[in-house]
């Protein structure tokens, strides 16, 4: 996986679980894994804002915090760490809208091993890793296209305006993008 040490934040209120993800992980190599634990949302919360994690293991039944709200509230608080949500529910309709919302993981504990726990962690920092590169490639060509002198537009597949560079915009005599975004690049053109 890497040499490196791996820092996790398990937010779990049952010390059983606890237990066993620490057993789990020592299976793996002791050194590689660091985890520190939270009993509540409001303690794990505060120790995202201490330390900076490469994962956040999320219980959704907290005492202080219950279900897909418990997510949200992490969710926006979590830095850059991916989450995997540990659940002790296997809910269909909550694991997908965790994941639509963000969550890396929705892994059941009672259907846990070590090999599918280490295999989530690992797959989730790759992930994030991905992401913020493919963020970082997004923003450096956004930023060549915005101060371009080309004329630039793109359209989806029925041929409507998605994006259009300033230099377009300027060139047909629009001050604002959303005046054509939309629009049939067709009128664009024979305008």
């Amino acid at each position: 996986m890497t040499d490196k040490q791996i820092k996790v934040l398990m937010i779990e209120d049952n010390p059983g679980d606890i237990r066993l993800i620490r057993e789990m992980l020592k299976e793996v190599n002791i050194s590689l894994f660091d985890l520190e634990t939270a009993s509540c949302l409001k303690e794990g919360l505060e120790k995202i804002k201490e330390t900076l994690f490469d994962v956040i293991l999320l219980d959704l039944g907290l005492p202080d915090s219950r279900g897909f709200e418990t997510f949200i509230t992490v969710n926006v608080q979590k830095q850059e760490a991916p989450i995997i949500v540990l659940a002790g529910l296997a809910d269909e309709t909550l694991a997908l809208e965790t994941i639509k919302k963000g969550a890396q993981d929705y892994l059941v504990k009672e259907q846990l091993n070590t090999s599918r726990l280490v295999t989530a962690i690992s797959y989730a920092i790759e992930r994030k890793k991905k992401e913020r590169h493919i963020l970082k490639s997004e923003q450096w060509f956004r930023m060549m296209i915005e101060t371009s002198p080309e004329v630039v537009t793109a359209t989806d597949m029925e041929g409507r305006i998605t994006y259009v560079s300033p230099r377009t915009l300027e060139l047909h005599g629009f001050k604002n993008p959303e005046e054509l975004i939309g629009k049939n690049a067709l009128e664009l053109i024979y305008r």
